[in-house]
C-alpha cells in the first residue's frame, strides 16, 4: 500500500510523485485511521470514488481498504476506533463493492492484534478472554457477537465482490 492521500498530495503525500504513482500496477491507499466513525468514512467516500476514478483512467486497478477497528494498548487507544459488533466494517464494505473502477479489495488487517485491527476468531467476550491484561473483545460495544464475526464479515464481503465480478463480467 501506500500513502492514504496520493492523488492529492496531502497529509502523509508528499507532492511530485504523480508519473511514480501512474507507474504502479495497482494504487492501494492505507486507510486504517483515516477514518474512525462511519460518519467520518462517508465524508471520505467521494475521495475514495475520485481515487478510483483516476486509476481506474490509467488502466490501474484500486483497492480500497476497509478495516474493522483500531485498538493499541501501548498508547491507551484501546477500543479507539470502534468496532460496534461489525457496522463500521460494513460500511466500508458496502461502499467499497458499490465504488466504480474497483475490482480488487483489501482488509486491514487478518492478524494484526497489537492494533487491534485483527478479523480473525479472537475472544467473544471477557469471560473468554486471557485473565490479567483487557483485550478487545467481540463485544466490547456492548453487542453479543461471536468471536469469528469478522471472519464471517469477510467471508460474506469476498463473495460478494465474486457475486460483483461475474456480473459485471457476463
Amino acid at each position: 500500500s501506500g500513502p492514504y492521500y496520493w492523488r492529492t498530495s496531502e497529509h502523509d503525500a508528499a507532492e511530485g510523485f504523480d508519473e511514480v504513482h501512474a507507474a504502479f500496477d495497482a494504487i492501494m491507499p492505507w486507510a486504517v485511521g483515516r477514518y474512525k466513525t462511519i460518519s467520518d468514512f462517508n465524508k471520505k467516500i467521494s475521495h475514495i470514488e475520485a481515487d478510483a476514478t483516476l486509476a481506474s483512467s490509467r488502466g490501474q486497478g484500486y483497492a480500497p481498504i476497509a478495516y474493522a477497528g483500531y485498538s493499541y494498548r501501548d498508547n491507551g487507544k484501546v477500543n479507539g476506533i470502534k468496532r460496534n459488533a461489525g457496522t463500521f466494517f460494513q460500511a466500508q464494505i458496502d461502499s467499497h463493492l458499490n465504488t466504480p473502477g474497483t475490482y480488487f479489495y483489501y482488509i486491514a488487517m487478518f492478524d494484526e492484534v497489537q492494533e487491534g485491527t485483527a478479523i480473525y476468531k479472537f475472544a467473544a467476550n471477557h469471560a473468554e478472554s486471557a485473565a490479567g491484561r483487557d483485550f478487545v473483545t467481540a463485544d466490547i460495544d456492548g453487542v453479543s457477537v461471536p468471536g469469528d464475526h469478522y471472519l464471517t464479515m469477510a467471508a460474506q464481503y469476498a463473495a460478494r465482490a465474486k457475486r460483483s465480478e461475474e456480473h459485471t463480467s457476463e
